[in-house]
């Protein structure tokens, strides 16, 4: 599956007018990605969950429980970051404002 709609060459060109302009030295695109794994496995996700994740061939993307394992998936960086799935939290009757600073972790 594609995500971005664009080649190879252009991302690379505005990632690296992103990183000047932002006046950032030395880092790269799988910087990112390593720290983006890294979190993934923090939260407990298993390997496949952080391969698919992460756009990771596995030889199983026709796989008819792909929603099913990607709603896992989401409930379990949801746990980990706010406590509780989104669900839970809705049941919770919390302000907008409540809800924003759970979700920054300043709740």
């Amino acid at each position: 599956m594609k995500i971005l709609l664009t080649t190879k060459d252009a991302f690379k060109q505005v990632w690296k007018d992103f990183v000047k302009r932002a006046g950032i030295e030395d880092l790269h695109f799988a910087d990112l990605r390593h720290e983006a794994g890294s979190r993934f496995d923090a939260a407990g996700l298993t390997k496949g969950e952080r391969d698919l994740v992460m756009g990771h061939s596995n030889g199983d993307t026709g796989s008819i429980y792909i929603h099913a394992y990607l709603n896992r998936i989401r409930d379990k960086l949801d746990i980990f970051q706010l406590g509780c799935t989104w669900k839970d939290l809705a049941k919770q009757n919390l302000s907008d404002e409540d809800v924003q600073q759970k979700a920054m972790g300043l709740n």
